[in-house]
């Protein structure tokens, strides 16, 4: 059976790397829409096996 081989952007080097520091900070993943910022945290949360809360911000106007 053919096997998969995921696509890595380059953030997510940079952030698996920051996830894995002593101090551990929170990290915002933010960009266009369907720039890859959902599937860069599946795949280094799935590769750290973190718990996640996962946030949609929409802008709503206050009238």
């Amino acid at each position: 059976m053919y096997k998969k081989n995921p696509f890595y952007r380059h953030q997510y080097k940079i952030l698996l790397s920051r996830l894995k520091e002593k101090r551990q900070f929170i990290q915002v993943l933010t960009g266009p829409r369907q720039s890859g910022k959902t599937t860069i945290a599946q795949q280094v949360l799935g590769k750290l096996n973190y718990g996640v809360v996962s946030l949609s911000l929409r802008w709503v106007p206050i009238w």
